[in-house]
């Protein structure tokens, strides 16, 4: 009986975090050593292989490829290894490799090839519908051929990224050659200040950043009387800074805003809960802190006075302690100071809500096709545990799935279905599967909870993070608008307004990470379509080489 060289199972034995139909696809991928995988198995294999041990041959060079390796030219390979390679970044396959090396290359033949990259639109798009790619054995180190199929959705999301990516980074190399130093760390001030400006009065009506920005010593009597003999109006905060009204400490602060939203994307509050690490502490600590901040400490000075009033009063009546736990009691919620730090909580909700819903379906993704990046992130207790539990789920199912006969029409399969479930209830197995899906729902909710799992078939880019941090509290404020616009709000219409604008940036951020979800299933798909070519079997039964008709 075969056995899989990764894991050691033969077709009934069911590999990690596979299923019943993962045990029987035994497969032989290589042509020099026979090693026979479940294709599960190699493809996780493939999967874990970082960018610099893998090649991409172009579809119009196979057959020049398979000459040159079957008469063994080594030279002739080496020769034509350049023209054949080109970027794996552009289909996303490969882990970053373990080490990266820094060369920088300013002559003019360079910076002259980095101009044709930027504007050769070929470069974000592809001529071929698959690609073929080449990978050492794991055992003899011969090549393996695998092809792909391309996505177009994917393929068009690559490239634009791409092509903003180069954008910003020539547009930077442009700027460091053309610029002083003093120049650009000025404009770079400049630049943070107006987008921080700009971001508030996206999210803010114009009288709470006004109040928000107001000089705490300042009275309500006497801004009161400045607004009545001023000959104009103070409404907006031109106004405020002309008057002097502005305190320079908080104003100050508007330029961190970009920066903090962008580390606000990066980090995680939950995950900082299960966190070791004092960088994780410290940045969470900033964000919350900076937050809390442009509200004076209002919101959390109160909610921590509540707390102590809470436990001395239920520490004296203990019997009625749900009588007194209230950490909002005497907050002012038409205070602006209080309303900004709402940001705090809606954190914290979105990012439960997150990870109990949609981290589960990355959970369920990853584990399909790159089941060691969940291995990675768990405890070899927790991982035994786990496979345990889908290892018993398997057995239980294999043991009720021997089929009694060949099935040959639909009475047949009508029939089989019946046996299983009569065999299901009399055996009492399904209280067995009911149990163990239970255990392991519970056990994926804690995993998520503690790990995200949403970046393990998505590339993060810095400059297209930083774009979309940008265009973020924008695309909230025009949404904010047409939910306000819906309620036909004629009180209260500021707190409302930004209450809105909240519902906005969180729904944005909700979109975000469905799109996020469709791309991972797309690219699970992409990957779970990888096929695997045996040119030299096909060569000894005198079949010629073709692309399969669904590639073209």
């Amino acid at each position: 009986m075969e056995t899989c060289s990764f894991c050691l199972g033969d077709e009934n034995d069911v590999p990690p975090f596979g299923s019943v139909d993962d045990a029987k696809d035994l497969i032989h991928p290589c042509t020099t050593c026979k090693i026979t995988t479940h294709r599960k198995c190699l493809l996780d294999w493939f999967n874990s292989l970082t960018s610099d041990k893998l090649q991409i041959i172009k579809t119009d060079e196979i057959s020049s490829f398979l000459q040159r390796n079957n008469s063994n030219d080594d030279n002739s390979t080496t020769e034509n290894a350049e023209s054949r390679i080109f970027s794996l970044d552009e289909i996303e396959i490969g882990q970053s490799p373990s080490t990266t090396r820094i060369h920088i290359n300013l002559s003019p033949q360079q910076i002259n090839e980095w101009f044709n990259n930027f504007t050769n639109v070929e470069n974000y798009t592809f001529k071929d519908n698959v690609v073929f790619l080449l990978a050492s054995c794991p055992q003899c180190k011969e090549d393996i051929i695998f092809s792909m199929k391309r996505s177009t959705f994917l393929s068009i999301n690559s490239g634009f990224r791409s092509f903003i990516s180069k954008a910003a980074q020539y547009s930077t190399v442009f700027l460091g050659f053309t610029s002083a130093v003093t120049g650009v760390v000025s404009m770079g001030y400049i630049g943070l200040t107006s987008v921080g400006l700009k971001t508030m009065d996206c999210i803010l009506p114009e009288s709470f950043l006004i109040k928000l920005l107001i000089k705490s010593k300042t009275s309500g009597n006497l801004l009161s009387s400045i607004f009545q003999q001023s000959n104009y109006p103070i409404d907006n905060l031109e106004s405020a800074l002309s008057k002097g009204l502005i305190d320079p400490f908080k104003f100050s602060r508007i330029p961190l805003l970009p920066i903090i939203l962008y580390r606000m994307r990066q980090s995680s509050p939950i995950s900082c809960l299960y966190s070791k690490d004092v960088s994780s502490w410290l940045t969470e600590l900033m964000i919350n802190g900076y937050i809390s901040s442009l509200g004076d400490h209002k919101f959390l000075s109160s909610v921590y006075y509540n707390l102590l009033s809470s436990i001395t009063r239920m520490l004296k009546n203990p019997l009625k302690f749900w009588k007194y736990f209230n950490l909002f009691k005497g907050i002012d919620f038409n205070d602006a100071n209080n309303l900004i730090s709402l940001f705090l909580p809606a954190r914290i909700l979105y990012d439960i809500f997150f990870r109990m819903t949609l981290n589960q379906l990355h959970f369920d993704i990853t584990m399909n096709v790159k089941p060691r990046e969940i291995a990675n992130k768990l405890t070899q207790e927790q991982l035994d545990e786990l496979e345990m539990l889908y290892g018993e789920l398997n057995t239980l199912k294999l043991s009720l799935m021997k089929k009694p006969f060949q099935v040959t029409n639909w009475q047949d399969w009508f029939l089989e279905k019946k046996l299983y479930i009569t065999k299901l209830f009399k055996s009492n197995a399904i209280w067995k599967i009911l149990k163990l899906k239970s255990l392991i729902f519970s056990k994926r909710m804690k995993y998520c909870i503690k790990h995200d799992f949403s970046q393990t078939l998505s590339y993060s880019s810095f400059t297209i993070r930083c774009l979309t941090t940008v265009v973020w509290p924008f695309l909230s404020s025009k949404l904010g608008q047409i939910i306000f616009n819906s309620l036909n709000a004629t009180e209260n219409k500021d707190k409302k307004l930004f209450l809105c604008n909240l519902a906005g940036m969180v729904l944005v951020v909700l979109l975000k990470d469905l799109t996020n979800l469709y791309l991972s299933s797309k690219k699970s798909e992409q990957l779970k379509k990888l096929k695997i070519h045996n040119f030299e079997r096909d060569n000894s039964n005198n079949k010629t080489f073709s692309i399969p008709g669904d590639y073209i």
